[in-house]
């Protein structure tokens, strides 16, 4: 990969850093379609996994999953908490893909890599991680409708309640 980024450098007068936005989506999109045929690869040789699905996405009419990749040895709970098991500074996740503006198909969030992917891609890669993430869908909507349902049942009645005639407005 690094002799790839060298030469289109080179070639195109881009930044690394601008290459390494480009590839990255291809290079996890490769790599889920190797995890889903049962051929065990390495994303970067290694370099990043697989975290989980922080939410979905609408991207030209299309649904997508916003992925989140870590670097690995990082260990990232869905709070967002960093746990490390060996040390890892955020300045090496940087260092592979940086931010910028006009790429909004990778992002950085400490620490951690995000990426759009196509739904049925990471169900078949992943069916263990698309599951958890809709059993964590459906208990924040069950909340929230819990919620909503005791909100309005909390209000006043007259506040709620539907004009019958318009003689009654004035």
């Amino acid at each position: 990969m690094e002799m790839l980024i060298d030469y289109i450098a080179y070639k195109l007068n881009w930044e690394p850093s601008f290459i390494r936005q480009k590839v990255f989506p291809l290079v996890s999109t490769i790599f889920l379609r190797n995890i889903a045929k049962n051929q065990e690869t390495g994303l970067l040789y290694g370099q990043y996994e697989f975290d989980f699905i922080q939410r979905t996405k609408i991207r030209f009419g299309h649904m997508l999953y916003v992925v989140t990749w870590t670097k690995h040895g990082q260990i990232v709970n869905k709070n967002n908490v960093h746990t490390t098991t060996t040390h890892l500074e955020d300045s090496q996740v940087q260092e592979w893909v940086m931010t910028d503006e006009s790429v909004n198909n990778v992002h950085v969030d400490n620490g951690c890599l995000m990426t759009d992917e196509n739904m049925d891609l990471v169900m078949a890669a992943y069916p263990e991680k698309v599951h958890q993430f809709m059993q964590q869908k459906e208990s924040k909507e069950s909340k929230s409708k819990k919620r909503g349902r005791a909100k309005s049942t909390s209000t006043p009645e007259g506040s709620r309640s539907v004009q019958l005639n318009i003689t009654e407005f004035y």
